[in-house]
């Protein structure tokens, strides 16, 4: 089974947090789409030349879900790609799995020298030994059965595939990872996506993504806790955010028209509905706007 190195310093890198600045991404949510890719890379690009791998390849096999163009442009700026368009090689790419391939090509040449030696059988005086048996066969080949063991390499095949992938819309997915920002958040793709289809189910009109934020947010001075359940919170934050008045509604919500502006602008609009939203909240609700039971 193979593996990559990934230095402790990669969080804080300057490559790192450019690539997320651009993204919109928190840098630990940029790393996990960096392994994924660098992993994938191991199998499928020789010497860490993709060559004319196509862009949504690449954004796919690093779990991205946006737009391809988008994030492969922002590995190429950040430095974590080489090259141009078209024809991209992964930064450092010897530094990291050279290693790893020099042990692929040991373990063959091991591999072959210990089948050619098995294969020879020779004796002490170098002539083979192939002595026959009455019923003709070679008398170093043994006929004793052999158990048979479970193959231990692949799941079993009863249960469910455990890499079937968790596909979500774009939407979807920022709601999950506004949610993933709270320190604490028990990270479940499968419950996250349900949680956020049963909530878009009961609060049709509800903007899941400026609520998520908006929670976030006020969890900066409320973290979780330990024993909390962090998805019911939201849930309740929402319900009481209907029942008061005080929830996002989709008719007002940010970005639904202008998801193709760059990520600057969106940026800049949503810290601006983050100041109007603080500036028409109830003054009898505690800081942040956040119902007291949230």
């Amino acid at each position: 089974m193979a593996w990559i190195e990934v230095q402790q310093s990669l969080p804080e890198h300057r490559k790192t947090l450019i690539a997320a600045e651009l993204l919109g991404l928190q840098a630990e949510h940029l790393m996990g789409h960096l392994v994924r890719f660098w992993l994938w890379a191991v199998d499928n690009a020789i010497n860490g030349d993709l060559g004319d791998v196509p862009t949504g390849v690449i954004s796919r096999a690093a779990g991205w879900r946006g737009d391809a163009k988008e994030f492969v442009d922002a590995l190429a700026i950040a430095k974590f790609l080489d090259g141009e368009p078209g024809h991209y090689v992964i930064h450092d790419y010897d530094e990291y799995l050279g290693k790893l391939i020099e042990r692929r090509e040991a373990a063959a040449r091991r591999k072959k020298e210990w089948r050619d030696g098995r294969n020879a059988d020779v004796t002490r005086d170098g002539t083979r030994d192939t002595e026959e048996t009455d019923e003709g066969r070679d008398a170093s080949v043994t006929t004793e059965p052999q158990p048979t063991l479970p193959n231990r390499t692949v799941p079993n095949q009863r249960e469910k595939n455990p890499l079937t992938p968790i596909v979500m819309t774009e939407r979807e997915h920022q709601v999950v990872e506004a949610l993933r920002s709270v320190t604490g958040y028990p990270s479940d793709d499968a419950r996250d996506l349900d949680l956020v289809r049963r909530m878009a189910a009961d609060f049709p009109r509800v903007d899941l993504l400026a609520e998520a934020r908006k929670w976030s947010t006020y969890k900066l001075d409320k973290p979780l806790e330990r024993r909390s359940n962090a998805r019911s919170q939201f849930r309740n934050w929402v319900q009481i955010g209907v029942d008061k008045g005080r929830a996002v509604l989709l008719s007002a919500a940010l970005g639904r028209s202008n998801q193709s502006a760059p990520a600057e602008d969106r940026m800049a609009a949503w810290i601006k509905h983050q100041n109007e939203l603080l500036d028409m909240r109830d003054p009898t609700t505690p800081e942040g706007g956040a119902p007291p039971n949230a």
